[in-house]
């Protein structure tokens, strides 16, 4: 699996350049974090990083409701136990 990361995101380094660069430095991480990643998770990372959570949910209000009402959930389920 690593050699086709490798053949796969090595020619992206090279594009890069040899100066030091944070995408470089942004995949290095992402594959020493998580060295089983595939080509669309260092895409994926690259996405987030750009785009944010914003997409999950955008209002954070329904987001705090959303949690509160899992938790809720939770614990009724604890107590039933």
């Amino acid at each position: 699996m690593k050699p086709l990361i490798f053949a796969l995101v090595l020619p992206m380094l090279f594009l890069l350049g040899c100066q030091p660069s944070p995408e470089k430095a942004a995949i290095e991480r992402q594959l020493q974090d998580y060295p089983e990643s595939r080509v669309q998770d260092i895409y994926k990372s690259f996405c987030q990083d750009n785009l944010g959570p914003g997409h999950l949910i955008p209002d954070p209000q329904t987001a705090r409701n959303y949690l509160e009402s899992e938790l809720r959930t939770f614990r009724e389920d604890l107590a039933m136990i």
